[in-house]
């Protein structure tokens, strides 16, 4: 899974909740794209069952996570957010027409 120098930054050297939120989007986006390389390789969406739920959670708390950032005018934070959140979504996207 291929990630953003933001996303790997948060993962090495950042901290703070911009950092933390982008770690969570990341775990949560390498969740889905594996479960569904699994559900395609075994023809089960078993895994995905299981997954899917967890990821749209995070979804709608990184789509806040954006509109805090966005309030609190930091705009590199609401960017980095807002395109790994979109990331997740299309993971989400490809998951769900299994």
């Amino acid at each position: 899974m291929l990630m953003s120098s933001w996303e790997v930054a948060a993962f090495v050297s950042e901290d703070g909740p911009a950092a933390e939120d982008l770690r969570r989007a990341v775990v949560a986006r390498a969740l889905v794209t594996s479960a569904t390389e699994k559900a395609k390789e075994l023809g089960s969406v078993a895994g995905l069952d299981r997954v899917l739920p967890i990821a749209r959670v995070e979804v709608s708390r990184l789509q806040e996570r954006v509109e805090d950032a966005k309030q609190a005018k930091d705009t590199e934070a609401a960017v980095n957010l807002g395109i790994s959140t979109k990331r997740l979504l299309s993971a989400l996207d490809e998951a769900e027409k299994l």
